[in-house]
């Protein structure tokens, strides 16, 4: 989005970004249905989540506890200033039980590593992106997205530990928004 400011026409968003993006995450959600249906009853409807859109994000709080830095450097300069700030979003492995189920375990490590790669692509976004799009690229191009899949993340690793039999964890929903650091 941030490199392609004024290409294409009036479809453009829909056509070369926000269309393959959909095809992407459907792939994945479907990909996801059949993981968990290898070991217990395979969700339906996933592919709701696959549309994307262009806006922002609601509930943008301050996160709570621990945070996630992916592992970045500490920044430097003011927030919203691009390649001196960096992601920061709350931790959400310290927020687990202590007693995932062994069956859920590969997936709730694979869903945390997804997490770590999630904030470490925002960041590289913030340092390419520095002084592109308007006041509130930031929060449309790169946070709100960002609290969307951290949103989806926490919620297949809910639906893991609790197939498997766990106790669902409680209190996570919170931990998707992230903010700028920095």
């Amino acid at each position: 989005m941030a490199r392609s400011q004024g290409e294409g026409g009036p479809n453009f968003v829909r056509n070369a970004i926000l269309g393959p993006l959909e095809d992407k995450r459907t792939a994945a959600l479907d990909r996801i249905e059949t993981a968990i249906g290898r070991v217990a009853e395979k969700p339906e409807g996933l592919e709701r989540f696959a549309p994307c859109g262009l806006g922002r994000g609601a509930g943008r709080g301050e996160p709570e506890g621990d945070t996630e830095s992916g592992g970045q450097e500490e920044p430097q300069g003011e927030p919203g200033a691009g390649a001196a700030s960096t992601v920061d979003c709350p931790d959400v492995a310290s927020r687990l039980p202590s007693d995932i189920p062994v069956g859920a375990r590969g997936q709730v490590d694979r869903e945390l590593a997804a997490l770590a790669r999630e904030i470490g692509a925002a960041n590289d976004r913030l340092a390419r992106s520095q002084g592109e799009g308007g006041p509130n690229f930031v929060d449309n191009a790169i946070l709100g997205p960002l609290g969307n899949k951290r949103k989806a993340v926490i919620d297949r690793i809910e639906i893991a530990i609790s197939r498997e039999g766990g106790a669902p964890p409680t209190g996570l929903d919170g931990l998707a928004e992230c903010r700028l650091k920095g």
